[in-house]
This record gives C-alpha cells, structure tokens and sequence, in this order.
C-alpha cells in the first residue's frame, strides 16, 4: 500500500489500459465533471485496438428511445411476439466495444433495457459476441447535471472516478490534434483552468465548473478545444467577434485572458530564424511569447538539426520549467517523438535535469 496513491481517481492514460484488461468481465463505469474527453476515448480504443473489435459502437443514452435499442414486434402468422434488434449492434461479425454515454441521463422507460446491456451483455434477447466489452460514461450526481443511478446497478458495476486533466496533459493531446499554439500557451499559462471545484481553494475560480453557481460557460477539455476554430479565425472576423465567440465558449474570464496572448505576437521569434541563428535570436521578455514559440516549434521541427537548434536556443533562457515543458512535448507528440528521442541535445539536458519531470 505504501506506494498506492490512496486519492481514488484515474487519468484518460489509465482508461486506455483499465477498459480493455477488465472490460470483458466487469463493467467500467466511468464518472466525472462534465467536458473531460470521457467519450472521445471511443475514438482511442479504435486507435489503439484496432481489429481486435468488429465494430466500436457510441450510444447517446440521454437521447435513445426503446426502438433504438430493440422491441418485440408481432408475428401474426406465428402468433407470437419477435425481438427486433438495433442494427447499431452488428452481432455476426466478432466482438464488439460498446460505450453507453451519459447512461445516468437515459430516459427511466430506456434504462431496463439499457441495464440488461451493461451487466449482461444482451441486446434484447440477443448475447453479444464473445469478447465484447460495454463501459459507460456519466457525470457525477454531485455535478447536478441531473444523472441518476439505481443503487442496486451501481454494485454491478465497477465506477472509476476521472479527474480532471492537467494543462500539460492537455497541451501534449493538443499538439496532437492540431490545436492552435496561443491556446496551448494559454492552458501551460493557466493551471487553474484545469482545477476540480472541489480542490481548497478554487472558490474564487470562475473559469471552471461548478455546481454551487449558476450555470454559465466554462473551461473544460471539451471546451477549450473548441476555441480552436475561433482562435484560427480571428483575422477573418475580427477582435469583438472572436472575444465574444470565445466568451461564450468558455466564459468571460477565460475569453480577456486568451485575447491578451494576441497581443505578444509581435515578440515571437519565427522558428525559422531560431533553426538558422539559435545563438543570435533574440530571448523575448514575455513568458507567453517563449511558450508560443516552443508550440511553434513543435508544430515546425522535422529534422534533427532543427531540434538540435532549437534546443540550443531554448537553453540560453536557462529555465528547467520551459525546457520540461518542452521535452514533454516533443516526446509525447507522434510527429516529433523519435526525433526527439534520439537528440544528442535533448538526452543530455535529461540526464541533468530529469527530476523535473518526475
């Protein structure tokens, strides 16, 4: 027990292996506040698993209807009744992954049959294919988004508890995703933005969610990344619509503090310049211009000299904090990890400096 960390919360890093080791088994149930990318971890299964599912199958539980599911329909020459089953099931072709989303908002005439799936594995009267693995998705009832659980599902199945992501995990799933730079320097910038209202101190937060004040837009993973669109269309429609497209995106607060990193443009080295003169680019002043430019970079580099260069550069602001941020990106990123990895650069400040990541 000595090295359990005895806070019992999962990351979206523990789901990839948690659901596929046990899910045939037992039925993974997983809450959180709302906006924390639980569903798109369908799409990561996909990536991740690939054939070893026939299909990977999303209901929308909060806007099924039984119909959706399966019926009995009459066989009036037979005179008996028939099970009609979703063909959103596929049942002839192997295993299936099937994540049920927002299971505690399902109708209450939807969650018999919903029920049947999730602890027994049937669709009507139909047994999934061996091998086949059903979780769920919800928010906490605590969240007051209205999700409603009986107590006698909830001991069938097992509940892991999401926390809320990082900045810089969300940053490394950003720059994989091609999520503007200015918004990854905002979200390394702003930690707070990722907080879980039920941390100390977090009362006074207004960019987050939280249950106690009315509801309003906020700061999520979900969110944030929908800022993208709008941040790369600034120059098309202009400052007062972009504050006012972000604002209602991810509140007011959020929105001042995004729009402020427009501003610190005009320090930005281009990468180009760095890959040329590493030693002779000048070190802009502003924390947000410095992040900036090293989710340029990461964006920019494709060859090891260019990381060669660009590491040099960086190290002249002899900041461990920003070479961290750094390294993290680079190794993370699926574009830039086996260069990363294998920079001369890089492997010495690891050697140096690798407690700052632990």
């Amino acid at each position: 027990m000595s090295n359990i960390d005895l806070n019992p919360t999962v990351s979206l890093a523990d789901l990839r292996h948690i659901i596929p080791a046990i899910g045939e088994t037992n039925t993974v149930l997983v809450v959180s506040t709302p906006g924390q990318a639980k569903t798109s971890m369908l799409n990561t299964f996909k990536e991740d698993l690939g054939k070893r599912f026939a299909a990977y199958v999303y209901l929308d539980a909060a806007n099924l209807d039984v119909g959706d599911i399966s019926s009995r329909i009459p066989v009036h020459a037979e005179k008996k009744m028939m099970q009609y089953v979703t063909d959103l099931v596929p049942f002839d072709k192997g295993p299936v992954m099937i994540n049920i989303d927002e299971i505690g908002k399902a109708p209450r005439i939807m969650q018999p049959m919903l029920t049947r799936l999730l602890l027994e594995r049937y669709v009507g009267d139909m047994p999934l294919p061996a091998g086949s693995i059903v979780w769920a998705t919800s928010n906490n009832a605590s969240d007051g988004v209205g999700d409603i659980f009986p107590a006698h599902t909830l001991n069938r199945v097992t509940i892991v508890t999401l926390r809320n992501a990082t900045n810089k995990e969300w940053a490394v799933w950003a720059s994989n995703n091609g999520v503007h730079p200015m918004l990854r320097t905002w979200a390394i910038l702003n930690p707070r933005a990722f907080a879980h209202y039920a941390q100390g101190g977090q009362d006074d937060n207004v960019m987050i969610f939280n249950p106690r004040r009315p509801a309003q837009p906020f700061v999520s993973l979900r969110s944030l990344t929908k800022c993208n669109s709008i941040v790369a269309q600034r120059d098309t429609i202009g400052d007062t619509a972009t504050y006012a497209l972000l604002a209602g995106t991810v509140g007011q607060a959020a929105a001042r503090s995004i729009m402020t990193l427009f501003e610190v443009n005009n320090d930005v080295v281009d990468c180009a310049d760095i890959f040329k003169d590493p030693d002779g680019c000048k070190i802009p002043e502003s924390p947000a211009a410095i992040y900036m430019m090293l989710f340029n970079a990461v964006d920019a580099i494709e060859t090891q000299a260019e990381m060669t260069a660009f590491m040099k550069y960086i190290k002249r602001m002899n900041s461990r904090e920003v070479t961290g941020v750094l390294y993290t990106q680079l190794t993370e990123n699926k574009r830039t990890a086996k260069i990363a990895n294998n920079n001369a650069e890089i492997n010495e400040w690891l050697q140096a400096n690798y407690k700052v990541l632990i």
